[in-house]
């Protein structure tokens, strides 16, 4: 690829990412406000935080699958860095929503876990993003 046609995929690229950014965080703030009116959490807010901390994660690594579709090769998948990565900070992220929907699921976690991942939003939010970006890195072409 030449640098001129990499400088304006990566210009492409950032505008894409700060626009979804900016949208997507505009809509969750409007969602929590709404939750703050009607004093309840909705679980549209709770899908919708994982969700869109998955895209922003698959967002990132968008540049390292462009990398690899110049590559000469057999696409390959790697599992072992799925399943070691990417289940674990899937069900990270998940907890949130779970704890909700499935709640006998949660009575063999210690109270401290629960309260990390369930309290706060930055836990999930961080798992949700490395989930996004592991499944996508994790394509690759083997020369």
């Amino acid at each position: 690829m030449s640098p001129l046609k990499r400088i304006l995929f990566y210009i492409l690229y950032i505008s894409v990412v700060l626009t979804v950014l900016y949208y997507g965080l505009q809509y969750e703030h409007h969602l929590l406000e709404k939750s703050k009116e009607t004093f309840t959490l909705s679980r549209t807010l709770h899908w919708y935080s994982v969700v869109f901390s998955i895209v922003v994660g698959v967002l990132l690594a968008i540049p390292n699958l462009f990398y690899n579709l110049y590559k000469n090769g057999a696409w390959t998948y790697d599992w072992i860095r799925s399943a070691i990565i990417g289940i674990p900070s899937l069900f990270i992220t998940l907890v949130p929503v779970l704890y909700w929907v499935i709640p006998e699921l949660f009575q063999f976690l210690t109270g401290q876990f629960i309260y990390l991942a369930g309290s706060t939003e930055i836990l999930p939010t961080v798992t949700g993003i490395l989930f996004g970006y592991t499944m996508i890195s994790s394509l690759r072409v083997k020369e």
